[in-house]
């Protein structure tokens, strides 16, 4: 548990909509998620959506343990793939805003203006509700976690049977010092 894997520069926590905590792991799982795609023959995932409350602290600054990562993600959930089509992409959209709370977002970024969703870009490009979506996520979220119930009406569905702080693990591995990523992906402007 006290093996050192990689190292921080900064605290890493969940504090705001788009915490530096919420982005590394969005992108370490969307990151892992694509190569898992290509490897094995699965849609590649479009973006990334978690939920703040299954990070249960912070990564502090300094060197990073596997113990780190086990108190981050004491969870046993697993990574899926769920395809979203334009209908219920908008119910996530709703759900984001009226639950107005930091989950970590990977590939999307949501701009929300007095209670309106005013731009919806994944991947660079804007939202197409013609469009069908990848979204990797975890069982837990699937199942109605969290009021997720849009993930229960996916389109399609891959379980991969691959533990999150697994890949987080194996992830956090890949950085000699870990990305400091302060980019804002959910935003609300009131």
């Amino acid at each position: 548990m006290n093996q050192p894997i990689s190292y921080a520069n900064v605290d890493f926590t969940k504090a705001g909509y788009s915490s530096n905590e919420g982005n590394l792991l969005a992108d370490l799982v969307l990151e892992y998620a694509k190569k898992y795609a290509k490897t094995n023959n699965k849609p590649e995932p479009d973006f990334c959506l978690l939920n703040s409350g299954g990070i249960r602290t912070i990564i502090p600054k300094g060197v990073v343990t596997v113990e780190n990562i086990f108190e981050v993600s004491p969870f046993e959930n697993e990574m899926v793939l769920l395809q979203l089509d334009g209908s219920r992409m908008k119910e996530m959209f709703d759900y984001l805003r009226i639950e107005k709370k930091g989950h970590p977002l990977a590939g999307i970024k949501l701009v929300y203006k007095k209670d309106k969703l005013i731009s919806a870009q994944i991947e660079g490009k804007n939202f197409d509700p013609t469009k069908k979506y990848w979204v990797v996520t975890i069982d837990y979220l699937m199942n109605g976690g969290d009021r997720m119930n849009f993930f229960m009406k996916s389109d399609a569905q891959e379980i991969t049977h691959l533990k999150l702080r697994d890949i987080l693990l194996e992830q956090v591995k890949n950085y000699k010092i870990l990305p400091d990523i302060k980019d804002q992906r959910l935003v609300f402007e009131d």
